[in-house]
């Protein structure tokens, strides 16, 4: 009977065990389309936008319309799945009303920092699979408020996420940066709306 039950024992674990191993895939369905912002206090959003071919950062009231303010500015991103030349997915992000405009990540003119960009290119579906600079990994951040949060990777410059950071004095102060950081969890944390 001790030999039934070690055995029955034996047969859960390592089954229990190899369910354990099982990497599950990201349960995201792409494509999605967002408007990214952060809670800068309790009445204001900070959130992004292009204006006409280059990236920034505005602060809205709480009270203002999210749907207002996508007639207003272009601040709806379109997210959909591409694949690197090396084989991997990554995400693009595209203007949601115009998807022949790209975001990319860049080097500011001075070689001195990374910036976000945005261009007009001859397609709306492809990407040509060497295009890093136009790819980027989305990571989930866990949240309080129960908005999805994400923290955005450039692939062409690993390390480096989408930030609210301010650029260096050279720049316009509502630039739209990269910053280096050691991980996701230490990232600008957008919320998706």
């Amino acid at each position: 009977m001790k030999s039934v039950i070690i055995f029955c024992s034996v047969c859960i674990f390592c089954f229990g065990c190899k369910k354990n191993k099982v990497v599950q895939p990201l349960l995201e369905n792409y494509p999605q389309s967002w408007i990214f912002t952060i809670d800068n206090s309790n009445d204001e959003y900070l959130y992004f936008y292009t204006k006409p071919n280059n990236m920034y950062t505005d602060n809205i009231q709480k009270s203002y319309s999210l749907t207002e303010l996508e007639k207003d500015v272009d601040c709806r991103f379109y997210l959909n799945l591409t694949r690197g030349a090396d084989g991997k997915q990554y995400v693009s992000i595209q203007l949601d009303n115009d998807k022949h405009r790209w975001l990319f990540a860049g080097e500011s003119t001075n070689r001195q920092e990374k910036h976000m960009g945005i261009s007009s290119m001859g397609s709306e579906i492809n990407l040509d699979n060497d295009e890093y600079n136009y790819m980027f990994k989305i990571h989930k951040i866990e949240h309080s408020s129960g908005v999805k949060t994400v923290a955005i990777e450039s692939v062409a410059y690993p390390g480096y996420f989408i930030s609210s950071a301010p650029p260096g004095f050279n720049y316009a102060k509502n630039q739209l940066t990269l910053q280096k950081e050691s991980g996701p969890e230490n990232a600008t944390a957008w919320q998706c709306r």
